[in-house]
């Protein structure tokens, strides 16, 4: 899908809006994502960028950075707005594993500049239905930012002795663990993966309860 020729002036400024942990835990990877499509991979791909422009599927980025107008802030849990999906992520891009993507960034008066940028990570999708609306709410990023994001090494740490006493844990209980670890800080779910690197996801076995 080509990027849309719009006049500078007419290219919308995203409004940045806010999902809650919860409703971004309860979204689908960008592969669980695509599976519930029941057509082939390449196809899904295509159909699910028509539902994001139009928001029938939401994303969600568990950490957002970006650059705007000579600032650059971050938030987390940020609603991906829909003109970020104009551009079609191929198949074999790697954000089809990683969640992670990045674009040129509309600028006020300026249109698409080189020096305006977002880069999220992390990404996830929310599947709207007729009974159920995300939830969301507009904020400045240094507002939505409630809990300071806890330390890589203090993770690490962490990991450190938790690997040692649940050798065999599921993804699900090592990020229940790390923020009950951590209640006064942020944790980064992308994080917890990275140190647990290729592991197996799903319900924690009754054991580890």
């Amino acid at each position: 899908m080509a990027e849309r020729s719009v006049p500078p002036d007419l290219i919308p400024i995203p409004e940045f809006r806010y999902a809650e942990p919860a409703d971004y835990d309860a979204s689908l990877s960008p592969e669980a994502a695509l599976a519930k499509f029941p057509f082939e991979p390449i196809t899904a791909v295509t159909q699910i960028h028509r539902e994001l422009e139009v928001a029938r599927v939401v994303g969600i980025a568990e950490h957002a950075i970006w650059r705007r107008d000579g600032e650059t802030s971050q938030a987390y849990f940020l609603i991906v707005t829909t003109w970020f999906w104009s551009i079609e992520t191929p198949l074999v891009h790697d954000f089809w594993v990683t969640g992670y993507r990045e674009r040129l960034f509309p600028a006020k008066g300026y249109g698409i500049s080189g020096d305006n940028w977002i880069k999220l990570f992390a990404i996830r999708f929310w599947f709207a239905n007729s009974s159920t609306e995300l939830p969301s709410k507009p904020a400045e990023p240094t507002e939505r930012q409630e809990k300071p994001v806890v330390s890589r090494q203090e993770l690490a740490n962490w990991h450190e002795v938790f690997k040692s006493v649940h050798p065999s844990a599921v993804e699900a209980f090592a990020q229940r663990s790390a923020k009950a670890m951590f209640p006064d800080n942020h944790v980064p779910r992308s994080w917890v993966r990275e140190l647990r690197g290729p592991q197996k996801r799903g319900k924690p076995a009754t054991r580890h309860e």
